[in-house]
């Protein structure tokens, strides 16, 4: 059974690593109350935990945009919690592991059966600089995005810039696109660009973005277009 407090049942507990420092730390998942939304939290060791200290981090899932498995990085049993800000990694020891953390953070988040997040995870995302050009001026889709890859859909996310609260209020947060609904793409220097059918919810037309280098570019139209 889940263990009960104030701060609301215990889902899951464990020890899970961080993917920035691969330090090991123990994560608790709760469940949602009255008071506080569902969250996963994590402290330094065991010991603290169970010690009652504060825990290191709280990250409530509700500010989540996204939750899913990573597939395009070194370390194979990463789920990955993006917020608006950033993006939490953590790495499981093994793929039961994995996925038993996935399902329940799921669960929570989306209060309903997981079993679509984990048919179609995140392969690839990208920071991208959407620019001021064909439907980026058109509507108004410009400034810093995450560009998130599945098997099924292309999505452009958001980040919220803390110096330009006007942009953040007037740019859409997520623009999603159906990958078959993507008439063709390539890339230029360090820009990426893609031409988008009407049956989009932007209409036809086409995106241009810019990464941080040529590199960058050729392996994002490489990989959409794959």
């Amino acid at each position: 059974m889940a263990a009960v407090s104030e701060a609301g049942a215990i889902v899951r507990q464990g020890h899970l690593r961080k993917l920035k420092t691969m330090k090991k730390k123990y994560f608790v998942l709760r469940a949602e109350t009255a008071e506080s939304s569902a969250r996963l939290e994590y402290y330094e060791s065991e010991k603290k935990f169970r010690s009652g200290a504060a825990p290191r981090r709280v990250l409530p899932l509700k500010r989540c945009y996204n939750i899913t498995r990573r597939l395009d990085l070194k370390q194979k049993h990463v789920i990955a919690l993006f917020t608006c800000e950033e993006q939490l990694c953590i790495v499981a020891e093994n793929e039961q592991d994995l996925h038993a953390w996935l399902a329940a953070i799921l669960k929570l988040f989306r209060n309903d059966d997981a079993s679509a997040e984990l048919l179609h995870p995140i392969q690839h995302v990208w920071q991208v600089n959407v620019q001021k050009k064909g439907l980026g001026a058109s509507k108004n889709i410009q400034g810093l995005y995450n560009l998130c890859l599945t098997d099924k859909t292309l999505t452009l996310v958001k980040i919220k810039s803390h110096n330009n609260i006007i942009s953040d209020l007037v740019n859409p947060e997520r623009v999603e696109f159906s990958l078959k609904n993507i008439r063709c793409c390539g890339d230029s220097e360090a820009f990426f660009y893609m031409e988008v059918g009407r049956q989009t919810v932007t209409g036809a037309g086409e995106l241009w973005m810019h990464s941080d280098d040529s590199n960058i570019a050729q392996s994002m139209n490489s990989t959409i277009y794959q």
